[in-house]
């Protein structure tokens, strides 16, 4: 009976593991993590996992890097110390590992995909060798091949932020090993900076501590075990924001971000989600943003993948073990896939497909098992399809309002050419500068929230003292400003308030309604600024296409002087324009309040300079309407609002604000990027 109590599930059995106190004939360590294996066969899935991840190498920074790059570039602590406004203490794969990236400037988004592809790589082989010491050999093989057919995994690579789960899965396959090793000294360490780098790594320890009971050791030591892990999670808990938050919260959210207790029906729905995608199949229709040159790359890959383990699974067929022998790596493989699943589907308010890859390393052991107990040819033809799953998952437009590895490349895609179309036409920008941008790319190109949310042409010009702002939320600092619009088709135009001179990076003549509604933005701004002989000169000079579009600006000026109190002012102007219709100003008044400054409102002044009744109930329906269909929020609330006021108990009001408070709640749950305008 070998000394751990553990029955290889194949016939050709892993050596013994001995404690590495046992002599110095024992093997190292590296060797022990091994299982066993021939370099060649333990590196070989982790080969497999980085070829399937060559897609997503090329990726740029995305969503969350640029909110951690801008905390380097501040030289903020945020990211290494505790932080009261940040639910998240994850200095080890947030301050250390993007401080690393901010160092490399324009070879940061290279260098994280390679930190990030050789973690999961390691993680691969770490899997298989765990495989191996507990099952044999071609447990191991298999679980780790498996794990490297898994669609939600190659996001891990090409979202340089998820280094958070990387390093957590890394640091917790690292401290099974160490326990299975009789080092429980950097097993603890392991899994002290394994919660460091994310806090998933919390429902992994019941696992690791488990470790004694399933190699059959002296029980005894348990006790002291589990209590050397309690301590290190009251620990943690004890300057860990969110936990101490979530605990006196009594788990409730809130406070804490999109982390808080679910509803059951939501978090069952999760959970299934999450079960979905680790058998690759949440799959919809099969549309990739990739070439055909990469689909044929992974569909070689796979082949590869099958024949290998078709060489491997020789001449063994079929043949299992007893329950008795399969039972460690059984238990062992439900803890690491139940505690992580439970944990992510109940109290995470947001879903994406790679939470699934943490529970993904228990479930991949448990498919081991399993395949290495039916035929060989079923084994092989369940993996192929397996395989070809991931990869249809992986380009499945199912998932477009959720973050998925289709929506990360087109995003990518799209933020590239603007980078490099924003430096064409903008090659350097004086420190403490004021960049207005009017962006009007919509969809899932994502490029608004990214350049107003995380502020990325300070990362573009590495200069922390830029402010980065809607044209309409446009500050008075005193330093130069710089108006540019992103066109719809990611064109960048600069634009010369006042004196009308716009460039573009492509060359070509900009819309008209692009250059537009930048400058009418940016005169609200100047407007919510006090600048209102600015603002309103800059409307009435503007050169016009149509007396529609003059009338409107014009009006525009009458509104702010209106605000300023400036009536005689405001009625010479409204004096030489045309009177406004009804129809035509409910047109066009909606999109003139829809952007305001945060601090100014210029509501009543806009229905007055239109010609608007504030009473009149069913105008106010329809801007509440209008507002509420194309989800402005704030206005929605506002203006519905105006109309309970005027009539209580309306359901036009009455779905406002439901809608603005469910997006306020949101806000709460899943709070905005500090300091985003």
């Amino acid at each position: 009976m070998p000394l751990l109590g553990l029955v290889p599930v194949t016939t050709s059995p892993a050596p013994p593991i001995r404690p590495h106190s046992a002599g110095l004939d024992s093997p190292s360590f590296v060797d022990q993590v091994r299982g066993g294996l021939p370099w060649i066969e333990w590196l070989a899935p982790g080969l497999i996992v980085m070829a399937m991840c060559i897609p997503c190498i090329g990726f740029t920074y995305l969503w969350d890097d640029y909110l951690f790059l801008n905390n380097t570039l501040d030289l903020n602590l945020r990211d290494f110390l505790p932080d009261p406004a940040d639910p998240f203490y994850r200095p080890l794969s947030r301050g250390i590992y993007f401080a690393i990236l901010s160092a490399a400037h324009q070879s940061g988004p290279i260098i994280g995909h390679m930190i990030n592809l050789a973690c999961i790589a390691l993680i691969a082989s770490l899997l298989t060798g765990l495989g191996a010491r507990l099952a044999g050999r071609k447990v191991g093989l298999v679980s780790g091949v498996v794990f490297a057919g898994l669609g939600c995994v190659p996001m891990l690579v090409g979202w340089a932020c998820c280094s958070q789960d990387l390093l957590a899965m890394l640091l917790v396959l690292l401290a099974i090993h160490f326990r299975l090793s009789d080092r429980d000294g950097p097993a603890l360490l392991c899994v002290a900076l394994a919660l460091l780098g994310k806090e998933t790594a919390l429902a992994a320890i019941p696992a690791i501590v488990a470790i004694d009971w399933l190699r059959g050791r002296d029980r005894s030591r348990l006790p002291k075990t589990a209590l050397s892990y309690a301590l290190l999670i009251i620990t943690w808990a004890s300057i860990h924001p969110a936990a101490r938050t979530l605990l006196l919260r009594a788990f409730k959210s809130g406070a804490t971000g999109y982390v808080g207790l679910q509803a059951p029906l939501v978090a069952l729905k999760q959970a299934g989600k999450y079960l979905l995608t680790l058998g690759n199949l949440r799959v919809g229709r099969f549309d990739p943003t990739w070439s055909t040159g990469v689909t044929v790359l992974l569909v070689v890959v796979a082949g590869a993948a099958a024949a290998f383990l078709w060489r491997e699974l020789t001449p063994a067929v079929g043949k299992g073990t007893s329950a008795a022998a399969q039972r460690p790596i059984i238990i062992l493989g439900a803890l690491l896939t139940l505690g992580p699943w439970l944990l992510t589907s109940t109290m995470l308010h947001t879903w994406s497909p790679y939470y699934a890859s943490f529970p993904g390393m228990g479930a991949c052991l448990l498919l081991g098992v399993w395949l290495t107990s039916v035929r060989r040819a079923a084994a092989i033809a369940f993996l192929s399809v397996f395989f070809m799953l991931g990869i249809w998952a992986r380009a499945s437009a199912i998932d477009t309002s959720y973050i998925t590895e289709r929506e990360m490349r087109v995003a990518s895609d799209a933020l590239k050419v603007v980078e490099t179309r924003f430096r064409t036409v903008l090659p350097s920008v004086p420190s403490g500068s004021q960049i207005l941008i009017s962006v009007q790319a919509k969809g899932t190109v994502r490029v608004y929230y990214q350049i107003y949310g995380y502020r990325t042409p300070r990362l573009w010009y590495r200069d922390p003292t830029l402010l980065v702002r809607k044209p309409e939320q446009r500050l008075d600092v005193g330093t130069q400003d710089f108006l540019l619009a992103v066109a719809p088709d990611l064109d960048i135009v600069r634009i010369e308030p006042f004196t009308w001179a716009v460039s573009t990076a492509s060359g070509r003549r900009p819309d008209y309604s692009v250059v537009e509604q930048a400058l009418r933005t940016y005169a609200m701004g100047l407007a919510g600024t006090g600048e209102i002989d600015a603002a309103a000169r800059l409307l009435v000079e503007m050169p016009e296409i149509d007396r529609s579009f003059e009338a409107l600006h014009h009006r525009m000026a009458v509104m702010f002087l209106i605000a300023a109190d400036r009536l005689d002012d405001a009625a010479k102007l409204e004096a030489g324009i045309p009177p406004a219709t009804r129809e035509w100003s409910l047109g066009n008044l909606p999109a003139i309040l829809a952007q305001q400054p945060t601090e100014r409102n210029f509501d009543s002044a806009g229905m007055r300079a239109f010609q608007i009744d504030t009473t009149d109930v069913s105008a106010l329906r329809d801007l509440t309407r209008w507002y509420f269909l194309r989800r402005y929020w704030k206005p929605a609330g506002r203006f519905g609002e105006r109309v309970l006021s005027l009539v209580p108990g309306d359901s036009v009001g009455l779905a406002a604000i439901a809608f603005r408070d469910s997006v306020v709640l949101d806000h709460q749950r899943n709070p905005p990027p500090p300091d985003s305008p």
